[in-house]
């Protein structure tokens, strides 16, 4: 009997290693339940911040032009070059009906821009008696030329910087402009008198930007032809064609003298695009009456435009926007597939994972005092990853600059201590 006691508890007996064993798992299975039930979360920083809603669509521009045209076919000189800056009642090209050589041509455009100048100085002699140091930064600013062009290599500028320094050292140095504005005259009525046919000698009605170059579109993208503009009269304009003002029977155009000071400019967009978008009025002032349009072309990237029209139909809306800063950027466009920058958020910027919602609203935990606490969130707009939220800094209970939001969490909740950041 002892026997067969001795050999169940032989057969009973458990391995010390299994001892081992079964304690590792324990101390891992432990381990495991702390990890997965112990609190842990990871923070992101609060930065102000700012995001633009942009809106895209098609733009014309009509600009306030006063093309330049003769009855006669011939040879058109202007007085000024291409973007020059010319006021109204200002003798800005002459035509000639026969044949002209370019050099004549040069000769006559270098003399024409000299009698202007020394026209010029002379009224203002007569009507600021500051004009000599006026006259003493136009000869600087000259002079500063005259060093570019020639490291430019460009002589023909050059030269006509030169003579004009020599115009200005006469009424500066005490000469007599006068007399030297008589013989510049006398030089050009002789090369003039070399020219076999007439010439006729044009002044402009407006002042602007003169330039030599036309796209065709002058004649019929005007204020006239865009006023009580709607959706099918922008759909005719964008599709037009150019005048070839060379195959038409009407008079010869070689120029044109731009309003640089303002100008139109008509957008196409969706009519969701459009909304909220006009003039404000007493019953609805907050309406938005300035929008942006972007451009790499201007310094700040973008260039203000006010509403002054708006016209919609079924699916989409015509906008007529006027234009007063950075003209010169856009001066040679007419049809542009463009980006408005319809409204600017600026507030806190928040990373969008933080963000969560309950019956009460959006909110997020934040960091604060190594206690998890939840704060209020009023999201403005949404964009790549973050919100930009309002910032109440009058308010203790809102989100503030520089909290430390969390955006991953595991078993937290409000008034829970914060563990340590992974």
């Amino acid at each position: 009997m002892e026997e067969k006691r001795t050999k169940a508890k032989r057969k009973i007996k458990i391995p010390p290693v299994y001892y081992i064993v079964g304690g590792i798992i324990l101390v891992l299975v432990i381990i495991g339940l702390y990890i997965f039930y112990h609190p842990s979360y990871s923070t992101q920083v609060v930065y102000h911040g700012s995001e633009d809603v942009v809106i895209s669509g098609k733009g014309i521009f009509v600009w306030d032009e006063e093309l330049l045209t003769s009855t006669t076919n011939g040879m058109a000189v202007l007085n000024y070059s291409d973007g020059t800056r010319v006021t109204a009642k200002t003798h800005v090209a002459t035509v000639y009906s026969g044949e002209i050589d370019e050099n004549k041509k040069d000769n006559i455009k270098s003399l024409n821009e000299r009698i202007n100048l020394l026209e010029t100085t002379i009224k203002n002699q007569g009507q600021n008696s500051n004009t000599s140091e006026d006259a003493k930064s136009l000869l600087i600013k000259k002079m500063q030329n005259v060093s570019y062009y020639s490291q430019a290599g460009k002589f023909d500028s050059f030269l006509r910087e030169a003579r004009e320094i020599e115009d200005l050292n006469l009424g500066i140095l005490g000469g007599s402009p006068e007399e030297e504005l008589e013989k510049l005259k006398r030089q050009r009525d002789d090369l003039e008198r070399s020219i076999v046919g007439s010439k006729d000698s044009f002044y402009s009605v407006s002042s602007g930007l003169i330039t030599s170059k036309v796209d065709g579109y002058e004649a019929f993208i005007n204020e006239k032809t865009t006023e009580n503009l709607d959706c099918q009269m922008f759909d005719n304009l964008w599709n037009s064609s150019p005048t070839d003002y060379s195959k038409t029977q009407g008079d010869y155009v070689f120029g044109k003298i731009v309003n640089n000071y303002e100008a139109t400019l008509l957008v196409r967009i969706s009519n969701q695009d459009a909304e909220g978008i006009g003039i404000p009025t007493k019953e609805n002032p907050n309406k938005i009456n300035v929008l942006y349009l972007k451009s790499s072309r201007v310094p700040e990237g973008k260039v203000a435009c006010t509403v002054q029209d708006v016209s919609s139909n079924g699916t989409d809306t015509v906008l007529t926007l006027t234009l007063n800063n950075h003209l010169d950027a856009f001066m040679g466009e007419r049809k542009i597939d463009l980006e408005l920058i319809k409204k600017t958020y600026s507030g806190l910027r928040i990373p969008k994972e933080a963000i969560q919602e309950d019956e009460n609203g959006k909110f997020v935990f934040i960091v604060k005092e190594s206690i998890v606490r939840k704060r209020p969130v009023k999201v403005l707009c949404e964009s790549n990853g973050y919100v930009i939220a309002e910032e109440d800094n009058n308010n203790p209970s809102n989100v503030l600059l520089y909290d430390l939001v969390i955006t991953e969490y595991k078993n937290l909740a409000e008034g829970s201590p914060a563990p340590n950041t992974r």
